[in-house]
């Protein structure tokens, strides 16, 4: 892993554009030439009528590799 950050929190919402959330970005020194993909983690508390109570859903995306140099 070459860098990582601190775990983002906030609400969410909606817009013209979709979905809105918190966001972060980061510059980082690539770890040497190579192959490299970017790893995010996600996850949203709801509540959930059909269930009666609040639901945790997300998961991890991995974007395609890229060769750096």
């Amino acid at each position: 892993m070459c860098a990582t950050s601190n775990q983002v929190e906030g609400t969410t919402g909606r817009d013209e554009f979709g979905l809105t959330g918190p966001s972060i970005n980061m510059t980082y020194t690539p770890c040497g030439p190579g192959w490299h993909q970017t790893k995010v983690e996600a996850q949203s508390y709801r509540y959930v009528d059909s269930a009666g109570r609040f639901l945790w859903f997300g998961g991890t995306l991995y974007s395609g590799y890229e060769w750096v140099e």
